[in-house]
């Protein structure tokens, strides 16, 4: 899978398609428990729900999220591969 670059104001995704990447991602042996289990259930909260990129770190391949969610809002730090785009 090739990088993607994302940039501030992109809206994305998390599917389930992502969720498995994040836990192929905390069982490799490059990055053991990145991102434990605690965070992947956290994001499979939000698995549908469209979110926001409100940061990229250089060269672009990692982001801050918001994810709306009624009165309060969920960050986190993704992966690129961690996230899709909102269609």
């Amino acid at each position: 899978m090739m990088p993607h670059r994302w940039n501030v104001g992109d809206k994305v995704l998390i599917t389930e398609v992502c969720i498995k990447r994040m836990s192929d991602s905390d069982h490799s042996c490059v990055t053991p428990q990145y991102p434990d289990d605690s965070f992947i259930e956290k994001a499979r909260g939000y698995k549908g729900v469209i979110g926001e990129v409100t940061h990229t770190f250089p060269p672009g391949y990692e982001v801050s999220i918001q994810f709306p969610i009624g009165e309060g809002a969920q960050g986190f730090h993704m992966k690129d591969d961690w996230i899709e785009e909102s269609a």
